[in-house]
């Protein structure tokens, strides 16, 4: 019976290991954002196993909510985030969301982050 019951923990502990955590997910996928020219729209897209396929998804996202030309403000590994304020849009790319975050924070004194994908 103690065989059992200490088979069925070791099949536990192993079936863990196997699952996938949102922290080592967040750092082998791509993220990306795109604006549209003049900041009024954009799209961001995460979740994708190159940089390529990120970017192609986030242009597309922002090119369907009708914007004419959209460009990158942000790419990576981990998450990037965008913070806008009244004289422009800044993007970053860090390991954590609150890093992507700050780090956009801190090119737009006074502005609010807008998106963040991880």
């Amino acid at each position: 019976m103690n065989r059992i019951v200490h088979a069925a923990a070791i099949a536990t502990v192993i079936a863990a290991g196997v699952t996938v955590s949102p922290a080592a997910h967040a750092d082998t996928t791509w993220s990306s954002i795109f604006i549209e020219h003049n900041g009024e729209r954009w799209g961001a897209a995460d979740n994708y196993s190159t940089a390529g396929l990120a970017r192609a998804a986030a242009n597309d996202a922002c090119q369907r909510t009708g914007a004419g030309v959209c460009n990158e403000i942000a790419t990576g590994q981990g998450c990037v985030s965008a913070a806008r304020n009244d004289t422009g849009w800044t993007g970053a790319s860090r390991s954590t969301k609150g890093a992507a975050e700050a780090a956009a924070l801190a090119g737009r004194p006074g502005g609010r982050i807008m998106v963040t994908r991880c």
